[in-house]
């Protein structure tokens, strides 16, 4: 699963979101952040959302479930 946070949503898309994520056996979830240019990245373990990395400007992102395909970052962001 991939959120975009924005102001407006991240309080559910952390926490009721997570929640049902996580109930519903989801594997991985992703929380991009365009404001501050950050891509969070979950794994869930027996249950739990377990941080991975946090991931953050260009860097290059290459994690489960799709590290076959990396991507720069910076495609997400608009230009400044």
């Amino acid at each position: 699963m991939c959120e975009i946070l924005s102001t407006s949503t991240k309080k559910i898309d952390r926490g009721l979101k997570m929640q049902i994520y996580a109930r519903e056996n989801v594997g991985h979830l992703w929380f991009v952040d365009p404001r501050k240019r950050t891509l969070e990245l979950f794994k869930l373990v027996a249950g739990v959302w377990v941080p991975v990395r946090l991931l953050s400007d260009d860097a290059l992102a290459a994690a489960e479930p799709f590290d076959a395909a990396p991507f720069p970052l910076s495609r997400l962001w608009p230009e400044r």
